[in-house]
């Protein structure tokens, strides 16, 4: 079955000739998987993904590691390093206490979650499985607040719910304050019912988190059973990437080719 889906979805490409996609298995089956192998809503969602780089340039251009190390060491963005007990990337992002907003942007944060998430969507586990996200707001200030646009809001939404090609199982907000309501004010009115069903408000209620999220997949600090390195992680993310800055490259120049 698989295998006759991806012939048919290796085809339709060719209705478009100014898409241009890897005739390889591997690619398609990215594709096909979040959409349970039927290979037309397979293209659209394909065709979702590549128009986002044309309709969004500042975000997509120049996709690669190299050029987006202040994200990576600056600590906002990490994927821990044990899967759900159902197979799920867990990514972790921490906009309180360690963003600093002039030294990094909601765009360069937005940015890295992509450079992640196209490394972890390459996974077979991850396409069947799909991506837990906590948002850990803790230290949120007002001023950090002001840079949250509806603007931004929509692109980021336009993204997952409508361009990522894999399941958001669950997007989680932990330890947020109650200025963090005037952020969500911002994204309300973006979310599809779909995706608002799994957002979850756990606040600092950490068996609220655990009921989703297995304690052996957590780092301690969110009641979970393993302790995160004191010392920083993000060079070393940062230079773990860089070794598939070539298979980035690859990726960037794909789709529609009148992009640039």
């Amino acid at each position: 079955m698989s295998s006759s889906r991806q012939v048919e979805l290796r085809s339709r490409p060719h209705i478009q000739p100014n898409l241009h996609v890897l005739d390889d298995d591997y690619f398609f089956a990215k594709y096909l998987r979040p959409c349970k192998w039927h290979a037309k809503p397979a293209f659209e969602l394909m065709k979702r993904f590549y128009r986002y780089q044309i309709n969004h340039p500042r975000i997509c251009n120049n996709l690669l590691p190299s050029v987006n190390r202040d994200i990576f060491v600056s600590g906002v963005i990490t994927p821990l390093p044990r899967r759900t007990k159902d197979g799920c990337r867990v990514v972790l992002i921490e906009g309180g206490r360690k963003w600093n907003p002039k030294a990094v942007t909601l765009e360069q944060i937005l940015r890295g979650v992509m450079i992640l998430l196209e490394a972890a969507i390459k996974e077979p586990t991850t396409q069947v499985s799909g991506v837990h996200v906590i948002l850990d707001m803790d230290g949120l200030s007002l001023s950090q607040v002001t840079y949250f646009t509806p603007s931004f809001a929509s692109a980021v939404l336009e993204w997952v719910q409508k361009c990522l090609p894999t399941r958001i199982k669950g997007i989680h907000i932990i330890n947020q304050p109650f200025i963090f309501n005037m952020v969500f004010a911002i994204f309300k009115p973006f979310f599809v019912e779909k995706l608002r069903k799994r957002l979850h408000f756990h606040g600092i209620n950490r068996q609220s988190l655990l009921s989703f999220i297995n304690a052996e997949t957590l780092p301690s600090k969110y009641g979970g059973q393993f302790e995160m390195p004191d010392e920083p992680i993000g060079e070393a993310l940062f230079k773990y990437f860089c070794i598939f800055e070539d298979e980035y490259k690859d990726a960037s120049n794909l789709g529609y080719i009148n992009k640039k």
